[in-house]
């Protein structure tokens, strides 16, 4: 009786011995066993890079400029040319500053251009075209054509500001490190000097 409970004692512990290589056995092969693991941890957003306000519209003052001045020697002439040049320095004050915005990536502020420079100068036309008042005894068709004119060139002028001095703004990264300038001077042998200048802009 004794040496059935030992042979059963042994018989039992040798299982228990035996359990976990029969249980990593009984795995499917390439199974992976699931392992609890730590959360990884947020990572913080990253601070938004700053920026600075940017005007270019000098590009556009200098294309109005030029389109002035070709606009005004055109209407002097007497030559067919330069009427020409005037026609052609119309185009360019309505066109070329739009071209600009697109240049510059604003697709809608070069539409608002168009915009402007073609309604501001229709509108103020129109106005001067209305306050005048017509002699009904006279034969000149173009008693009105001062006053025309003249809101004409108010709403381009009223264009030109607010095209060039308004809608030329955007955003630029302003730069990482200000603007520095160092100027360096030390003797030399031959009792003279020398100057150097570095910076980083």
């Amino acid at each position: 009786m004794v040496r059935r409970s030992i042979a059963v004692s042994a018989l039992l512990a040798s299982l228990a011995a035996a359990a976990p290589r029969l249980a990593y056995a009984q795995e499917a092969p390439g199974a992976t066993v699931p392992r609890a693991t730590a959360p990884l941890p947020a990572l913080a957003p990253l601070p938004p890079t700053p920026t600075v306000a940017h005007w270019y519209g000098g590009e556009l003052l200098a294309a109005d400029a030029l389109g002035a001045v070709v606009f005004a020697l055109g209407v002097a002439s007497d030559h067919d040319v330069g009427r020409v040049a005037a026609i052609g320095a119309i185009g360019s004050l309505m066109l070329t500053p739009a071209f600009l915005h697109v240049r510059h990536g604003h697709h809608g502020r070069a539409a608002a251009s168009l915009g402007v420079r073609a309604g501001l100068p229709l509108a103020g036309a129109l106005i001067g075209s209305a306050t005048c008042t017509e002699d009904p005894n006279s034969d000149d068709w173009f008693q009105c054509f001062g006053s025309v004119i003249g809101g004409f060139g108010i709403g381009a002028l009223a264009a030109i500001v607010i095209d060039d001095g308004a809608l030329a703004w955007e955003s630029r990264p302003a730069h990482a490190h200000a603007p520095t300038l160092q100027v360096g001077i030390a003797p030399r042998a031959d009792h003279g000097m020398t100057v150097s200048v570095s910076g980083a802009f």
